[in-house]
């Protein structure tokens, strides 16, 4: 899946440009009305079918991220940027939680339905502890366009080392 990975890392990386573009095909809807506008309680469907629409993107990153993981977090932050205007910190922070959860419920899956190599789910918890105790801070701190740049750029790299691998 190397390809989601690096689509996940370009949407990252062009998230301005592209919430630019949505602004202003906004802006020419709004300045003509189509013929067959909603009527004024049309808004609230709008915003329901649009909810509706990212809960199945979740979900889908959900069971692909417990399935597969790799880069799942790079693919879910690229997602949330497009629809969240928090600072990256805050979104940042609703990735972990959401991949957490997938994860979280893939670990105890595997531990029941699969064999499990201890020593490397140890090391790789152990890495995720530290991460999510040192992540935080770092992006607190540290500017978001760069820091999105770096890790649009990591992804990058991710998705070429899945595809060549």
């Amino acid at each position: 899946m190397p390809w989601l990975v690096g689509g996940g890392a370009i949407l990252l990386l062009l998230r301005d440009r592209i919430r630019g573009w949505a602004a202003a095909a906004r802006a020419s809807r709004q300045a003509r009305p189509p013929i067959d506008a909603l009527p004024p309680d049309g808004a609230g469907r709008r915003t329901l079918a649009r909810g509706f629409g990212w809960g199945v993107i979740v979900f889908v990153l959900g069971i692909y991220g417990g399935y597969f993981g790799a880069g799942v977090g790079i693919i879910a932050l690229a997602v949330l940027v497009l629809e969240r205007t928090e600072a990256l910190a805050i979104t940042n922070a609703v990735k972990n939680v959401a991949t957490g959860v997938a994860n979280g419920t893939a670990a105890i899956a595997y531990v029941f339905f699969a064999s499990v190599d201890w020593p490397a789910a140890i090391a790789l918890g152990l890495g995720a502890v530290i991460g999510g105790f040192l992540g935080p801070g770092i992006v607190r701190v540290a500017p978001e366009r760069p820091l999105r740049w770096l890790v649009g750029l990591a992804g990058l790299g991710l998705a070429l080392h899945l595809a060549t691998s």
